[in-house]
């Protein structure tokens, strides 16, 4: 795990490496290890937020993404991305 203890009053800089490495280690959990979209979503959802476009990460967006089932993008159709990032709150909290 990334050390946060905050030394002389300041927070260590996160660097893309060091959460990467964390993203890494967290998709190898056991938790992940059986859901390859859910590894892609999380992946894509950080590289996202990393390159500066966490703004764009929208229902449409993540339906038109190379990490989307192939077809048609239907609003009401594709619940994946919804369902998906919902159970990343609980996964996390250990809550099922």
């Amino acid at each position: 795990m990334i050390e946060t203890e905050a030394k002389d009053g300041t927070t260590p800089e996160l660097t893309a490496e060091m959460i990467r490495a964390q993203l890494d280690l967290l998709i190898r959990d056991e938790v992940f290890r059986s859901s390859k979209r859910s590894v892609a979503f999380l992946k894509y959802v950080v590289e996202m937020t990393l390159s500066g476009s966490a703004d764009q990460i929208k229902e449409r967006t993540i339906a038109s993404s190379p990490i989307a089932p192939s077809g048609r993008y239907r609003s009401i159709a594709i619940t994946g991305p919804r369902t998906r990032f919902s159970r990343f709150g609980t996964a996390s909290t250990g809550d099922r």
